[in-house]
């Protein structure tokens, strides 16, 4: 029988609507585009940790996708997929707009306070779990966060150089308690001649030897669905992981 899982996401979104102009774009490895859209103190003011909104472009706004949010020292940080939408013409200087802006992260009313926390993800899911990371930095110092990252290549993984160097710091507000610790395993399924870290596909046995207390953490999914059926379903469930333990993207 399959692991019953939480869904994440359960708030409703908030009616808000943010304009400004793209002041950076840039390439975050071979799966994901980040662009900082610059806009007033008032849509800043409308932002809250965890947020997604949809990010439309032209004025019949049919180019659109949904994206995670982040606050930072320009703007806000929008996170788009590679390929969903036409990425070339995400360039500097391009009006946009983020419509329907609200909390998707429904599971941070049931984040613990203290304790473990794992966070699952590949390809795309990095994104949607990257700022979900930066709200623990930024609002716990309690949890000791593990993040297992599985892509096919090295030169799909996206967002290292932040994980490998913590540089999320740079988007607190104010001077942060002590920082938690984030322990992160990066996992290949078809790795180059010389890597050195984890070769998957994730297995159950791969994950108990990177997480030392598998039966008291708690799980956060972000991926394709079959990602996330497998983890919850072939991993978690086969390591007797609670179900109310368990929370998807």
């Amino acid at each position: 029988m399959g692991c019953a899982v939480k869904k994440m996401g359960e708030e409703k979104k908030r009616d808000v609507s943010i304009t400004g102009r793209l002041t950076q774009v840039k390439n975050e490895g071979g799966r994901v585009m980040s662009c900082v859209l610059h806009c007033d103190e008032t849509s800043l003011a409308e932002y809250r940790i965890g947020d997604m909104g949809t990010l439309t472009m032209g004025s019949k706004g049919k180019e659109h996708t949904e994206v995670p949010i982040m606050r930072c020292p320009d703007g806000l940080k929008c996170y788009v997929e590679s390929g969903v939408m036409k990425t070339k013409h995400l360039t500097p200087g391009r009006e946009v707009q983020l419509l329907s802006v609200g909390k998707q992260f429904g599971t941070y009313s049931t984040r613990p306070d203290t304790g473990s926390v794992v966070i699952l993800a590949h390809g795309m899911g990095i994104a949607r779990v990257y700022p979900f990371i930066a709200s623990m930095v930024q609002e716990n110092s309690q949890l000791e966060a593990t993040l297992i990252y599985e892509e096919k290549e090295r030169a799909d993984l996206a967002f290292s150089h932040q994980f490998d160097t913590w540089e999320i710091d740079q988007y607190r507000e104010t001077p942060p308690p002590e920082t938690p610790l984030l322990t992160v395993h990066y996992v290949l399924s078809c790795p180059d001649p010389d890597w050195g870290g984890l070769i998957g596909p994730l297995t159950p046995k791969i994950l108990s030897s990177a997480v030392p207390s598998v039966d008291d953490s708690t799980y956060y999914i972000a991926g394709p669905p079959v990602f996330v059926n497998t983890m919850a379903d072939d991993v978690l469930n086969v390591l007797d992981v609670p179900p109310e333990r368990v929370h998807t993207a």
